[in-house]
């Protein structure tokens, strides 16, 4: 049985990105997952998702919500969001702020450090992950600022960047391993990420992954872009078998 929602669900006060809700761990946390939502939503949502479905008890969760910003590709409508949507160009560095985003991502590696300190944790002990544009987030800081981390969450997201990033390249010519085994997530019915976008990520992290269980993919039909209990099944499998409960 999972535990109760409105009982678990907190708010860290003083939150950079404010509001940032968390579920403790019942008692001293063995791991913290780290969970970014989508364009336009707030930390509140997912929450709610995994305090009902997939939070357990030994893990420490904080959601943070982004901080409003005039997003380009929505007429400049403020709206919250992790880093700007310029267009939807076939080039990533055309559709994205890709120096917003990696300003972003270093903002948040210290909050994920100090949370870790304050648990008495280390980065082995984290999982990172998010959904749609707080999924790209996720990837880019696990990518770009960690060597060793529990496992890392793509749910129904993309690869902010392009095999030919220079980022990229030493993956692939093998200079650098992937940070933690990866847990891919999306559905076959989305239209605002389709599926296509999963496939081409899916297809970087398998020339990339050393061994089998480094990269994980699972599609679900009919999903659109959402989630679905099945998924949060998966989910909360995955970190359990990562943060070894």
């Amino acid at each position: 049985m999972w535990r109760n929602a409105a009982r678990q669900i907190g708010i860290i006060k003083n939150h950079p990105f404010h509001p940032c809700f968390q579920i403790k761990a019942d008692q001293q946390a063995k791991g913290v997952v780290f969970f970014m939502h989508g364009l336009g939503d707030s930390g509140m949502g997912w929450a709610d998702a995994f305090a009902n479905y997939c939070a357990d008890p030994n893990v420490r969760y904080i959601f943070p919500s982004a901080q409003e910003m005039p997003v380009t590709l929505n007429m400049g409508m403020r709206m919250p969001s992790w880093f700007d949507i310029k267009e939807l160009s076939a080039s990533a560095s055309d559709r994205y702020d890709l120096d917003q985003l990696n300003r972003t991502s270093e903002e948040l590696v210290k909050i994920v450090d100090d949370v870790l300190e304050e648990e008495g944790l280390g980065r082995e002990n984290l999982v990172i992950g998010g959904f749609s544009q707080g999924g790209a987030l996720a990837l880019n800081i696990a990518l770009n600022h960690y060597d060793n981390v529990a496992g890392i969450l793509a749910m129904s997201t993309f690869l902010p960047i392009e095999e030919s990033h220079e980022m990229l390249q030493k993956f692939l010519n093998k200079e650098k391993s992937l940070p933690g085994p990866i847990s891919q997530h999306h559905g076959t019915a989305d239209g605002v990420l389709p599926f296509y976008f999963a496939q081409q990520s899916a297809e970087f992290f398998k020339k990339v992954a050393e061994k089998e269980e480094d990269f994980q993919f699972f599609s679900y039909e009919g999903m659109e872009h959402s989630s679905c209990l099945e998924e949060l099944q998966n989910v909360n499998d995955f970190v359990k078998k990562v943060l070894k409960l």
